[in-house]
């Protein structure tokens, strides 16, 4: 029955997802630790949240993410396997692939 009632729920709720731009760093770190995931790509944000010790699943095309993502346990790495960002609706099923395992 869990399964059943896990299958049949929105993945990401609209009022449960939070998108913001241009936060002084001290603000942005704040929010990040009351996110239960972080969804993002190959960035700066990535590390603060990972340093804040969220749940992250991190987007790469090109660049190396054995180079470059932060080596949190809590952090996931998806990358696209043509390593450009291109085919979005592919990382689309991705990320929701990722995020059923992070939440069961």
């Amino acid at each position: 029955m869990k399964n059943a009632q896990r299958n049949s729920r929105k993945p990401c709720p609209r009022e449960r997802v939070s998108v913001v731009m241009n936060l002084p760093l001290p603000e942005l770190a704040g929010l990040l630790q009351n996110c239960a995931l972080f969804i993002g790509h190959d960035s700066g944000i990535s590390h603060l949240a990972a340093a804040v010790e969220r749940h992250a699943l991190l987007l790469f095309g090109p660049t190396d993410p054995a180079i470059w993502a932060p080596q949190n346990p809590q952090v996931r790495v998806l990358r696209s396997p043509s390593l450009t960002m291109a085919g979005i609706e592919v990382v689309r099923a991705m990320v929701l692939t990722r995020w059923a395992q992070l939440t069961s």
